[in-house]
């Protein structure tokens, strides 16, 4: 859960962009969206297995519950009906998972699907882990997953008010506590230099992967914004000042590359809004200076 100082982390000991993403992808503020996103139908666990397993272990199952399910479909193990129409049986319109249908699992696709959850790697009985596997993946009414776990997760009103949280924190960082190395590029915490887990599944893709066919799309510093944005017309020509009089604006997609400018003291005049202030009282209380 991001915290007051996560955020003071971020902003006065952390210097190179190739640091800076990857903390607050995480750190920053992941936790906001699995605890707002949530999942549900995972009680039963619990009862099932709180005697085999203890509470430790299915305490942290319910917690990566959150995206257990897509991140096995990003590394092939299971897969999405082609089309489920609105009257198809919940238990016709799940994931389908490789192993379910055996009487027994490979001990590679054992070994897999438990890395997701598993916390004693070195104490594995393989009897209690089939169980669990087959409850979580291969049951007829498997965990369903929040809102805000995947690629669509702006279409949930509640995702938007966590984002300006970051981008106040980017601004103020930027006028304050500049960053020292703005290169796009990292291979922290699993990211393969522009996204997490990028090079980890481009290799199940067809093609050449010199040419972004890779599941890090959407992140490259010259990928454009999947939606367009209200700017002043000068913001796209980069002039040096806003002219005077009525704004001439227009709505146009925008680069990663143009958004992170947008952030700096030199561009901020070409958004269309401003933040009421950059203080943050709650956390001063706390003992966190997030002033010079």
């Amino acid at each position: 859960w991001p915290n007051c100082a996560n955020h003071h982390y971020a902003l006065k000991s952390i210097t190179d962009y190739s640091d800076y993403m990857p903390y607050m992808a995480v750190s920053g503020h992941g936790g906001v969206h699995m605890l707002i996103g949530g999942t549900s139908r995972c009680r039963n666990w619990y009862d099932k297995f709180k005697d085999s397993v203890g509470l430790e272990q299915l305490t942290y199952l319910v917690y990566v519950s959150v995206p257990m399910l897509r991140d096995v479909w990003r590394s092939g193990l299971c897969e999405t009906p082609e089309y489920c129409s609105s009257d198809t049986p919940e238990g016709e319109c799940k994931m389908l998972c490789r192993g379910c249908d055996s009487e027994t699992f490979s001990k590679e696709q054992l070994t897999e699907y438990a890395g997701e959850f598993w916390l004693n790697k070195t104490d594995q009985n393989d009897l209690i882990l089939e169980q669990m596997v087959r409850e979580v993946y291969c049951t007829d009414k498997p965990v369903i997953m929040g809102e805000q776990i995947e690629g669509s997760s702006p279409v949930d009103i509640s995702f938007w008010p966590i984002h300006p949280t970051l981008e106040r924190l980017t601004v103020y960082k930027n006028m304050k506590f500049p960053f020292t190395n703005t290169t796009w590029y990292s291979t922290e915490d699993q990211w393969n230099g522009y996204c997490k887990w990028g090079e980890t599944f481009a290799h199940d893709l067809p093609g050449n992967n010199t040419m972004k066919n890779d599941y890090c799309s959407g992140h490259y510093k010259d990928d454009l914004s999947a939606f367009e944005v209200v700017v002043p017309a000068d913001a796209v020509a980069r002039s040096t000042a806003l002219e005077e009089g009525p704004l001439d604006v227009v709505s146009r997609q925008l680069s990663n590359g143009d958004i992170m400018n947008l952030l700096t003291p030199g561009e901020t005049m070409y958004l269309p809004y401003v933040y009421d202030s950059f203080t943050w009282d709650h956390c001063e209380e706390l003992g966190f200076d997030f002033s010079l």
